[in-house]
């Protein structure tokens, strides 16, 4: 079950100018994460999909948090899984990284090797 609509592959975004929604968004910012070496995932919400980087666990991850709210002078919003793995928004629709991502709704997430757990809102 994939929700990603009319998916185009991170270069044919490329190949577009950079080009698209935000399904071409989430799947160009996961696979450049992915590209060097880092972990993403794509976030499935009503009408929107945004993509996430793996923090790190527990002190990694307020550590990680903590550095980037004093960058950007504002609350950084992540999502901490039931097994403590944190997860940094890279919604566009924000301002910043770590910026409130458009929904915390979930439906769905999307992992690079095509597993994925579906939410029950």
């Amino acid at each position: 079950m994939n929700m990603l609509r009319n998916k185009a592959k991170a270069s044919e975004t490329i190949e577009n100018g950079l080009v698209g929604d935000c399904d071409d968004y989430a799947i160009l910012m996961s696979a450049l994460v992915l590209s060097i070496g880092l972990s993403p995932r794509i976030v499935i919400v009503e009408d929107h999909a945004y993509p996430e980087l793996y923090l790190g666990k527990d002190d990694y991850c307020q550590e990680m948090v903590k550095s980037l709210a004093n960058k950007f002078g504002d609350t950084i919003y992540y999502y901490k899984d039931s097994d403590g793995k944190c997860w940094l928004s890279l919604d566009w629709t924000s301002s910043h990284i770590g910026g409130k991502p458009l929904s915390d709704k979930r439906k769905m997430v999307i992992y690079p090797d095509g597993s994925y757990k579906i939410y029950k809102n």
